[in-house]
């Protein structure tokens, strides 16, 4: 039966019983990560700023489709979610006493996960500005492809007798 071992480990004491009104989760006092510092929070709660860092992103497109949307949605709540980690550490880093004591012992187990985070958010707003054609390697493929389909056109005029020769 769902539920059972919750149950049971209440009535054991090793779970705290649910806050009424909240539907029967139980939140410990050590997940506050979204209320520290909002970079789990969901794109929903976002969606202010994830609409003007998509904006951002759709203003620098070569070219724009609409299918490029759920890429840009993707990549704006990335960003935000980028900046509020980054500077969610950096406060971090300032409120130590020591350059590294936010690296070592219980305060780097603390930050260990939203560095973490940060570390595979970076990753994937590479993939997604990639995707995009934003980094310079999809920019330097893009024009490859380009001048390619511009010597074949220019061989294919030539074929034909015509203008390019």
């Amino acid at each position: 039966m769902p539920g059972q071992p919750k149950r049971r480990a209440r009535r054991e004491g090793l779970l705290p019983a649910p806050v009424p009104g909240d539907g029967g989760r139980i939140f410990t006092l050590e997940n506050d990560a979204a209320t520290t510092h909002g970079c789990y929070v969901s794109s929903e709660r976002l969606g202010r700023e994830v609409a003007e860092r998509a904006g951002y992103y759709r203003a620098l497109l070569p070219a724009y489709s609409e299918a490029f949307e759920p890429i840009l949605a993707d990549l704006g709540l990335v960003d935000v979610r980028i900046e509020r980690a980054a500077q969610a550490l950096l406060r971090a880093d300032e409120a130590a006493g020591e350059p590294l004591s936010g690296y070592v012992g219980a305060a780097g187990e603390t930050l260990d996960r939203l560095r973490q985070d940060l570390r595979g958010w970076l990753r994937h707003k590479r993939s997604l500005l990639a995707d995009l054609g934003l980094t310079p390697q999809a920019m330097a493929k893009m024009g490859l492809r380009v001048a390619q389909a511009e010597s074949m056109v220019v061989a294919l005029q030539r074929a034909q007798g015509g203008e390019g020769s």
